[in-house]
């Protein structure tokens, strides 16, 4: 089974690269994104995609990097996305990078791998979307079952491949990790994980051990994946 990172932010492709499943890249691994971007991901060819949503970023995203720019003339209206979204960001946005020719190159690569990975009707592929437990604002994941449920089943219609849903949320506890646990919301298909870290962590003044939080995730989600 392929385990691949669908957002919302570097989170989940930090995990599976922390639990050695990640050998090549894929076009949410560094990036913001939401529902309404990874629906769009799966619906428009990669060309398609990387203009409207990598070269022509949303109006919504222009104005929360630049908020000076609020001319009509030079905002791409055309591709302005609902603010209100499922989860994660009304936007796709890489903030470790800027588009040029080479990270151009390097998307197209990205989502044309994308595209023929879930184009495989032998592929198993295992899409993972994670909380970012350190802000304590990003509470990416509250999201009911039948929500869930039904982008699970919008986004299917565009694939060949056996497309599985994990939702891993990740949780402070008081001194310690606690055992995973785990809920199937559709038989076989999506999974919400619930993953305990240390609040130790999360202390005033010492700075969070990124390290150990995703090896703590990574050691739980590796054994929960080779039951799925």
């Amino acid at each position: 089974m392929k385990t691949i990172s669908l957002g919302p932010t570097c989170i989940s492709a930090s995990i599976i690269q922390a639990m050695g499943l990640k050998t090549e890249s894929y076009p949410l691994d560094w990036a913001q994104s939401g529902s309404e971007v990874v629906k769009e991901l799966f619906m428009l060819d990669p060309i398609a995609f990387y203009w409207r949503h990598i070269f022509r970023p949303t109006l919504i995203l222009h104005q929360q990097l630049d908020t000076r720019r609020l001319d009509p003339g030079e905002l791409p209206t055309h591709s302005l996305i609902p603010s209100k979204v499922l989860y994660g960001y009304p936007w796709f946005y890489n903030p470790h990078a800027d588009v040029n020719s080479h990270d151009r190159d390097y998307y197209l690569r990205c989502l044309r791998r994308f595209k023929l990975l879930v184009s495989d009707s032998t592929a198993d592929v295992c899409c993972l979307l994670s909380d970012q437990p350190d802000i304590k604002s990003y509470d990416y994941l509250s999201i009911p079952s039948d929500a869930i449920k039904d982008f699970y089943s919008h986004i299917v219609r565009y694939v060949a491949c056996n497309l599985k849903l994990v939702l891993l949320r990740i949780h402070k506890a008081d001194t310690c990790y606690s055992d995973m646990s785990s809920i199937e919301v559709r038989p076989g298909k999506i999974w919400k994980i619930s993953v305990s870290v240390p609040s130790l962590l999360y202390g005033t003044t010492a700075p969070v051990d990124r390290n150990y939080e995703l090896q703590i995730c990574a050691s739980y989600l590796k054994n929960f994946l080779c039951t799925i």
